[in-house]
C-alpha cells in the first residue's frame, strides 16, 4: 500500500507538471484549437488550418492537428487577430524551457536532439515523443515544390517563424526567412534554406496578459 501511494504521488506531480489545455475558436471560421502557457506565452497546441486562398491541405494526414501549409508570405498573415506567428526568440524560448543548453539554442544548421521528444507528439512518429509540454508537434512534412510532399511527411515537420534572415552588413533578405524543423531521430534545428514560395506548417502564439503573469508569480512566492 505504502509503495503504491508513492507511485500514485509520481503519477499526480508529473501530470501536475504538464499545461493546462484550453481553447480557442477562431471567428474567422470557427475552428477550435487548443493552447497552452509556457513562460510569458501562449502557445497554439495544433497547426493552423485557415484556408487561406493558395495554401495547401495533405489529404493523407490522419489527423486535423496537422493542419495546412503556406508559404512565407501566408505565414505572416495566417494567425487570428490577437496572435502571431511565432519568432526564433519564442522557440529559442521554448528550448530553454525544453532544457536545451544555452550554448546550443542559438546555434543555426545542428540538430539538437536529446530533447525533442518532449516536443513531439505521443502518436504518427517512428520514435513517439512525451508530448511533456502538450504542444503536439506532429510529423506533417513540408511542400518545396507543388505538390511534393511525401519525402519528409511523416518524419520531420518543419514549420515557419516570423524571423527573416538578416546579412552580415545589416540588410534584410526578403524572401527568405528562418523557419524550425523537428526530425524524428535527430531533434530540433534552425535552419535557413528555404525561399518564401516553400509551403510550411505554422504556430501561433501571443503573450500572456501581465496581470495574469504577476499573479502567477505572486502564487509562487
Amino acid at each position: 500500500m505504502k509503495y503504491l501511494l508513492i507511485l500514485l504521488g509520481l503519477i499526480l506531480s508529473i501530470a501536475a507538471c504538464r499545461p493546462v489545455r484550453h481553447l480557442y475558436q477562431d471567428p474567422r471560421d470557427g475552428i477550435v484549437y487548443g493552447y497552452v502557457k509556457i513562460k510569458e506565452y501562449y502557445w497554439m497546441t495544433e497547426n493552423m488550418r485557415y484556408n487561406m486562398e493558395g495554401s495547401v491541405y495533405n489529404s493523407a494526414n490522419p489527423d486535423s492537428s496537422f493542419g495546412r501549409f503556406y508559404d512565407g508570405y501566408q505565414a505572416m498573415e495566417v494567425c487570428p487577430e490577437g496572435w502571431e506567428l511565432a519568432s526564433m526568440e519564442h522557440w529559442h524560448d521554448l528550448e530553454e524551457k525544453l532544457g536545451v543548453s544555452e550554448d546550443s539554442i542559438y546555434v543555426e544548421d545542428v540538430y539538437k536532439g536529446k530533447e525533442v521528444g518532449k516536443l513531439k507528439s505521443k502518436l504518427y512518429w517512428e520514435e513517439k515523443g512525451t508530448d511533456r509540454y502538450r504542444l503536439n508537434i506532429v510529423p506533417a512534412g513540408v511542400e518545396v515544390l507543388p505538390g511534393d510532399i511525401d519525402y519528409y511527411y511523416m518524419k520531420s515537420t518543419f514549420i515557419w517563424t516570423s524571423t527573416t534572415l538578416q546579412t552580415e552588413s545589416g540588410f534584410i533578405r526578403t524572401g527568405l526567412k528562418y523557419h524550425k524543423v523537428i526530425n524524428d531521430n535527430q531533434g530540433i534545428v534552425s535552419v535557413v534554406k528555404f525561399q518564401d514560395n516553400a509551403k510550411m506548417s505554422c504556430r501561433c502564439v501571443k503573450p500572456v496578459p501581465k496581470k495574469k503573469r504577476k499573479k502567477k508569480r505572486q502564487n509562487n512566492q
